[in-house]
């Protein structure tokens, strides 16, 4: 059986790589022939990506374009997933149900739909009659409008099974279906396989003692007065990880722009991480990093960063997501690893029994 899959494979980002690499991996053990569909997310230009409030923050945003530029001709960024030759677009993206015995979508945001509805990330171009699954799809915050609503249910109606990362996202779209199981929560993808997968791949680093960040949120003047304290007191070097074009930058860290595997290798080999990021989270827990979340007041202020907090909170971790306080007690209260791999190791097997049950 060949599986097409459709996810954000080729975001500039490195986790959106990684979690299509591990649903790949794992696909790839059961036996299945597997393609991610070539259809880009890559967002087109606007003046916007270039022009700042300020000549500083202009001048940042052109370098940022640049970056994504150059990385997104670079063909070896998602050089670890197997791609179709081809590539679509929305209106030729019809034509792979002739490639594919069944459909897959997920995991990432593809279903962040703030303002609209993304057609193709609900698999409306798959004929009747050939599978759809949707696989730990993230809902962001699942700020659906409400106008959304009937569009969005009519085309999930058409879905074998669907499961979400976030718990207020399975919530949310089993009341609208109106079915109280039909969606059921699965780990992302990334937790799918084990470390043993990523040791493989990894880009060990030169040197040894650094913390490392990846904050994708925006951070406030104290935030980052707090990690270049946090990092001063310890006498370690802060290596910043960025995307080409997104994540903050810190003037006091090393920032660098990373490829998917060597950013695994430096999470993998850091003293401590400091996560503005879901992947960062997911990492620093399977390679048993201390680390803490970092929110942004109005997101903190709102419940918190919710595709976080719904893999941490069943694991008792939720404590290390904060705004402010007292950084240094949180990043180094000592965590039972051994208890946690023992949680990650049910949450997995449940969703390895979705994905088995699913594709049968």
């Amino acid at each position: 059986m060949k599986i097409g899959i459709l996810t954000f494979h080729d975001a500039l980002n490195c986790g959106a790589v990684l979690q299509a690499f591990a649903l790949q991996v794992y696909l790839e053990s059961l036996g299945y022939e597997i393609e991610f569909i070539n259809y880009s997310c890559r967002p087109s230009f606007s003046l916007k990506r270039i022009v700042g409030k300020t000549l500083s923050n202009t001048k940042a945003k052109i370098i940022d374009f640049v970056n994504a530029t150059v990385y997104g001709l670079d063909k070896t960024y998602n050089q670890i997933l197997n791609v179709s030759s081809r590539k679509y677009n929305q209106a030729t993206i019809g034509y792979t149900n002739s490639d594919y015995d069944l459909f897959i979508v997920g995991s990432d945001q593809v279903w962040n739909f703030i303002h609209s509805l993304v057609p193709p990330y609900l698999l409306d171009f798959v004929h009747a009659g050939k599978k759809k699954i949707a696989y730990a799809v993230s809902m962001g915050q699942c700020s659906v409008p409400a106008e959304l609503h009937i569009e969005l249910k009519k085309k999930l109606e058409s879905f074998s099974a669907i499961s979400c990362r976030e718990n207020n996202a399975v919530e949310f779209l089993n009341k609208l279906l109106g079915h109280p199981s039909f969606v059921c929560q699965c780990v992302d993808p990334t937790l799918l396989i084990t470390r043993s997968h990523y040791h493989e791949i990894a880009m060990k680093p030169k040197g040894v003692g650094y913390i490392t960040s990846y904050i994708l949120n925006s951070l406030s003047l104290s935030q980052r007065n707090m990690l270049e304290s946090y990092c001063s007191k310890r006498g370690l070097q802060l290596i910043n990880l960025r995307n080409p074009d997104t994540c903050v930058k810190l003037s006091f860290a090393k920032n660098m722009i990373v490829r998917p595997t060597e950013w695994l290798g430096y999470i993998q080999n850091s003293d401590a991480v400091i996560c503005g990021s879901f992947h960062a989270t997911v990492f620093s827990l399977i390679f048993h990093k201390p680390f803490i979340v970092i929110e942004s007041e109005d997101v903190y202020n709102s419940g918190g960063n919710q595709r976080i907090r719904s893999l941490l909170r069943p694991l008792g971790l939720e404590y290390r997501c904060m705004c402010t306080g007292d950084m240094d007690a949180i990043i180094e209260r000592p965590v039972d690893w051994k208890y946690i791999d023992e949680r990650i190791e049910s949450m997995r097997a449940k969703s390895q029994d979705f994905l088995n049950n699913s594709l049968s």
